[in-house]
């Protein structure tokens, strides 16, 4: 099961075009949302946009989700135009898994999606490398993508 965070109608219907027929989605528009569905079941994957149009971000998102038990080694790809500015190592540094960016194919949105299974799958129980980034780091990424248009 794959729990989508997405605020653009458009991209949910382009997640359910390539995905639905491989995976069980459950697709939300915000923060919040996400929270109440990870409590009530659990996802093998997280696919997190970066700029759900509010204050909050999917980073603030994401390390919501890493404090609700059973999460902490639960793979969470950033899908975002953001990559591009940040680049690869600065989503992984700030926690995400992988990141897809936008637009996106299906392949490269699937390709990453069953790497990130693979190797959750041959962990073998062992302990989560996700490390909480600062404070500090996490308010200057929220305000740099707050400050992004809305369209990114």
């Amino acid at each position: 099961m794959i729990l989508i965070v997405e605020d653009n109608p458009f991209t949910h219907r382009l997640f359910q075009y390539m995905l639905d027929k491989d995976y069980h989605l459950r697709m939300v528009s915000d923060e919040e949302t996400a929270l109440i569905m990870a409590r009530r079941a659990r996802y093998d994957l997280v696919l997190m946009d970066i700029h759900l149009g509010t204050d909050r971000t999917g980073l603030d998102a994401m390390l919501s989700i890493r404090d609700i038990e059973g999460y902490e080694d639960i793979p969470v790809i950033a899908v975002t135009a953001y990559a591009e500015h940040l680049g690869r190592e600065k989503l992984l540094e700030l926690g995400f898994d992988e990141y897809v960016p936008k637009p996106f194919t299906r392949r490269t949105l699937v390709n990453a999606i069953e790497r990130m299974l693979e190797a959750r799958k041959n962990r073998d129980g062992t302990p989560s490398r996700h490390v909480r980034p600062s404070d500090t780091i996490i308010e200057y990424y929220r305000n740099y993508w707050n400050s992004w248009p809305e369209e990114a």
